[in-house]
């Protein structure tokens, strides 16, 4: 198999298709023999073999070999965050929407896609764990030789583990139990050595003699070593191999204290030799951030004052601003106190307009009260005489067509009995019909509730059935000859059945017999004692024996006539049940046809009583119409009670015509005098109007609104406001003075403020804190440093005292460096 491309999407170093496609291909097509990857170190070489081992093979070697699988595993649970996800494989640099997977196409065309799964919060996409490969593929487990598997070969201690890993490939069963016997020869072998090792080591200790004078040596020592604060128990003759160990674990122990201490001292030794060597550069620091300091000092100060003056210069701008505004307000209370004389005038002309206004108003609504009077007797009578008109034309229509309706109602009249007559003969076939199909169904459900079966031949409603002229005799017979038939077929069972048992026992006697015979050799028979010729033909005669198959057989044919008899006479007796059925279904269908027509027949008859009903009703209502058009009066009271009618008309007719007339005049001349008063009201009322639309009237109004108040109170308004701007004036001067002379006082001190501003003073204050924050990059590691080691360190220290302070710890500390070494040596 080769490989002809390769597409890396999103997975490791690659993040689109286009930065990871990599062709395979000759420019012929076909798949190239060798191919080389060349490139500087980060550009994605890595990755690329990665990806083309991880989708061949589920795996990444130098991910999951056994040095390095625990070591990438531990590291990436220690980065792993509950509420992030974690990309082994996965590019962090593209979206999440976007795909993560590789893509190799081999030489025959087929492909195979393998994407990375997605990580969920707290998770990882790569479990650092070997997965086991697909199947099929199981050959391509180590054809990756990448740089760290060769690496992990060459870096084997061993060659017997270099040669275990080569064989782990290339060897068979009888290698691996060569193996298996070297491991184990290795294994003795050492063993081996380790004690014979040990027994040269004994011999020799048991060949040196003991010198008595060694524990003395040693207690002596060991005094020495309690003087100096140590903690060593003495040894006598007693002295064992678990004294032995705790003698020397207890050394061991106290000799790395001492080198830690030696170490721990110089260090501390190194690190104050270091100290005191920037002691030069520290006080120059502390100087410059003194004298930063003092500046800052100065900076803040005159960010106050220029703050201050500005502030101050704004409250001048801003009162006499204030100055301007009240000024303003007095020139126009000044101007307002100089049009009171004409507006008082004109207001004047107004009220007295407004009183006229008033009375033309009050006489206006006398006569349009006058002229609504009239207005409504005018219209009152109109109505009157079109009601009048109208009842006139109705009694002269009624009495016209009262010759025609008289004619109507004796039709009608003479109409109603006939067709009530018509009604209650309907009525009374309706309830013939209802009461006979009532029995009829009764009838229906009685005969349908019939069972036509043997246990119900003597039932009464069969007699319902007997309109077919049917008689249950025939059918009583037929079942007592079925059951008796049924009786003899038993007797024929029963007598078969003996006659089989008694062959069964006459088969069992002539066997007895036979072997009876055969013993015997007789000539008489042993059940009747006939003598036959010979020994054989009694023999022959009581084996062959066919009278009890004969008895047998007759017996069977007696059963099989008893059979047929009882199923003719069970035939004849279904027979006749379903002829009673058939002529139970006769009687239902023709009930139901009854009931049917019946039916029918009365829904007719109730569509004619409706009809009749409705006709009656119509009948009813229309002759009511036409003797309400009467007033329910015979003919001659009707055509006198017209006449009289028509007279009373015509008398108020006249009398309304009258009332018209007069109604009518007044009407007219009261609306001449309205239209004159209408006319002098609104020529007065636009004279007010204009004289309230003047300028002057306007614009002392809108004093009057804004101030709340009444025109009379224009004038005193007025001299009170002009008294309060005037002292707001003052005041406002007197403060304006207050503040310049603050700023002359701050000018006089510092002339350079006028011209200083807050962002320059800013911009100073930054670069001299920058300073400052250099100069304590230097110096708080140093004084963290001294005073580690000199708890009492002030900053008030000038480097003098500082200087013996350092020369001083360096000297104690050499000191006990060198006490601390031999101390170290006479322990071992």
């Amino acid at each position: 198999m080769k490989i002809k491309k390769v597409i890396v999407e999103g997975f490791r170093a690659y993040q689109t298709k286009e930065d990871g496609t990599f062709d395979f291909s000759t420019p012929t097509g076909e798949c190239a023999n060798f191919v080389s990857l060349y490139a500087p170190n980060g550009f994605g070489k890595t990755s690329c073999y990665d990806a083309v081992e991880w989708a061949l093979t589920n795996n990444i070697g130098r991910f999951v070999r056994d040095y390095t699988r625990t070591e990438n595993d531990n590291l990436s649970k220690s980065q792993n965050q509950p509420s992030k996800k974690q990309y082994i494989l996965r590019n962090r640099f593209i979206k999440d929407t976007d795909p993560s997977r590789v893509t190799v196409v081999c030489d025959k065309g087929e492909s195979r896609v393998k994407n990375v799964p997605k990580a969920k919060s707290g998770s990882r996409d790569y479990l650092f764990k070997r997965e086991a490969l697909e199947k099929g593929l199981e050959a391509l487990s180590d054809v990756f030789l990448s740089q760290e598997a060769i690496d992990a070969f060459i870096r084997e201690e061993k060659p017997e583990a270099r040669y275990a890993r080569f064989m782990s490939t290339f060897g068979d069963e009888d290698e691996a139990y060569r193996a298996n016997l070297t491991a184990l020869k290795r294994e003795l072998s050492i063993i081996l050595r380790a004690s014979e090792d040990e027994i040269v080591q004994l011999k020799k200790i048991a060949d040196v003699p003991i010198r008595e004078t060694i524990f003395k040596d040693i207690n002596e020592t060991i005094d020495a070593l309690n003087i100096s604060n140590e903690n060593v128990s003495q040894i006598d003759k007693t002295f064992d191999d678990d004294c032995e160990r705790e003698i020397i674990s207890l050394i061991t122990k106290r000799t790395h204290d001492l080198q830690a201490k030696a170490h721990d001292a110089r260090n501390s030794i190194e690190e104050l030799l270091i100290t005191a060597s920037k002691s030069e550069e520290i006080f120059i620091a502390k100087q410059k951030k003194d004298s930063k300091k003092a500046l800052l000092d100065q900076v803040v100060s005159r960010r106050v004052s220029v703050a201050k003056r500005e502030e101050l210069v704004a409250s001048v701008l801003s009162l006499k601003g204030i100055l301007q505004a009240e000024s303003s307000r007095e020139s126009k209370l000044i101007e307002v106190a100089s049009k009171l004389p004409d507006f008082r005038l004109i207001n004047e002309k107004i009220t007295i307009a407004r009183k006229n206004l008033l009375l033309i108003q009050q006489n206006l609504y006398k006569i349009q009260g006058e002229a609504q009077s009239f207005t409504q007797r005018r219209d009152e009578s109109q109505r009157l005489l079109a009601e009048l008109e109208v009842a006139t034309n109705s009694l002269l229509e009624l009495q016209n067509a009262s010759t025609s309706i008289f004619p109507q109602i004796a039709e009608l009249t003479n109409s109603v009995p006939i067709r009530e007559a018509e009604r209650s003969a309907k009525k009374l076939r309706q309830q013939v019909l209802a009461t006979k199909i009532s029995h009829e169904r009764e009838e229906l459900i009685r005969v349908e509730a019939i069972e036509i079966n043997e246990e119900r031949i003597d039932s009464t409603d069969l007699a319902a059935l007997l309109r077919e002229q049917f008689s249950t005799l025939p059918l009583k017979a037929a079942i007592l000859k079925r059951n008796a038939k049924a009786e003899e077929f038993t007797e024929a069972s029963k007598n078969l059945d003996q006659i089989r048992t008694h062959t069964s026992q006459v088969a069992n006697l002539i066997e007895l017999g036979a072997s009876l015979l055969s013993m015997s050799h007789s000539k008489e028979c042993p059940l009747c004692a006939h003598q036959h010729p010979s020994h054989q033909s009694l023999m022959d005669a009581v084996v062959n024996n066919k009278a009890l198959s004969d008895i047998e057989s007759a017996a069977l044919k007696a059963k099989e006539m008893c059979r047929v008899a009882l199923e003719e006479a069970s035939e004849n007796v279904t027979s006749q049940i379903l002829e009673w059925a058939a002529a139970k279904t006769r009687v239902s269908l023709y009930l139901r046809s009854s009931i049917e027509i019946d039916e029918s027949e009365f829904r007719a008859l109730t569509l004619e009583l409706e009809k009749i009903e409705q006709l009656l009703s119509e009948t009813n209502l229309q002759l009511a119409a036409l003797k309400s058009r009467v007033n329910n009066l015979p003919e001659k009271q009707l055509n006198s009670s017209i006449a009289k009618q028509l007279h009373e008309l015509t008398k108020r007719r006249t009398t309304e015509l009258k009332d018209l007339e007069d109604s009518s005049s007044k009407i007219t001349q009261l609306q001449r005098v309205i239209k004159e008063e209408q006319q002098k009201y609104e020529q007065i009322n636009a004279e007010v109007t204009l004289a309230e639309n003047s300028e002057l009237v306007n614009e002392i109004s809108e004093y009057c609104i804004n101030n709340a108040i009444q025109p009379e109170q224009i004038q005193l308004s007025i001299e009170q406001g002009r008294a309060e701007i005037q002292k707001r004036i003052a005041a406002t001067l007197t403060r304006i003075d207050l503040l310049q002379g603050e700023v002359i006082a701050l000018d006089l001190n510092d002339p350079t403020l006028a011209s200083t501003t807050i962002e320059e003073l800013n911009k100073n204050e930054l670069d001299l804190r920058s300073d400052i924050l250099n100069s304590d990059m230097v110096i708080v590691p140093f004084v963290a440093t001294i005073k580690r080691y000199f708890p009492s360190y002030e900053d008030s220290w000038n480097a003098q005292i500082l200087h013996e302070y350092l020369s001083t710890a360096v000297l104690q500390r050499k000191k006990k460096n060198k006490l601390s070494i031999p101390f170290a040596n006479i322990l071992y």
